[in-house]
């Protein structure tokens, strides 16, 4: 199933509406993870998130075998909370699917669709580096970025950088949690331990 037809057939495409979505390969998912939706949901809490677990286009592709954790674990997390949605499709192909590509596709489907991101520190910090950056970052109206150990000169840096290729982008930071030194790639390397 395709992006599209996913968002189509959850009713959740309207020009009216922001669409969130939360991409990630979650590997394993953890409280981190959690805790960014939180964070968004206290900022905006009517717009659907979409979470889209997928395959990092910057990481070895790896096969379902491979990953820590099954899509029940984001599905149990998910089930008690309002408008939130998962997006399969991309786990499920052993491809990787490049923001931009699906972005893209929405936008041609529907140009009016308002299509944001909930991202980590650290993802903001090297966004501008992901494929297509200029065009993916001038279809998005916010960047919600959970702390994830911030410094406040890669912050005002970043904030300039991104602003001179969108300056109608928002940046909606939504500020600490405890678990910000969670990593799944730790998480991993001590399970093999």
């Amino acid at each position: 199933m395709s992006i599209v037809e996913f968002l189509k057939s959850n009713h959740i495409i309207s020009a009216s509406r922001e669409i969130i979505f939360y991409g990630g390969s979650f590997n394993p998912w953890h409280k981190g993870h959690a805790e960014c939706l939180n964070l968004c949901r206290k900022v905006n809490n009517n717009d659907p998130i979409v979470i889209i677990p997928d395959h990092n286009p910057h990481k070895k592709l790896i096969t379902i075998e491979q990953r820590s954790n099954p899509l029940e674990i984001i599905t149990e997390h998910i089930q008690s909370s309002n408008n939130v949605f998962l997006f399969s499709s991309f786990y499920k192909d052993e491809k990787q699917n490049p923001t931009f590509k699906w972005i893209r596709d929405i936008k041609n489907y529907e140009k009016r669709q308002r299509v944001s991101l909930l991202i980590g520190f650290d993802s903001f910090e090297k966004i501008h580096t992901w494929n297509e950056s200029h065009e993916l970052i001038n279809n998005l109206t916010t960047l919600y970025i959970a702390s994830r150990n911030d410094d406040e000169n890669i912050k005002t840096e970043q904030t300039h950088k991104l602003k001179s290729i969108n300056p109608e982008l928002k940046l909606q930071f939504l500020g600490n949690h405890s678990f910000e030194n969670l990593s799944s790639t730790k998480l991993r390397a001590s399970d093999k331990s």
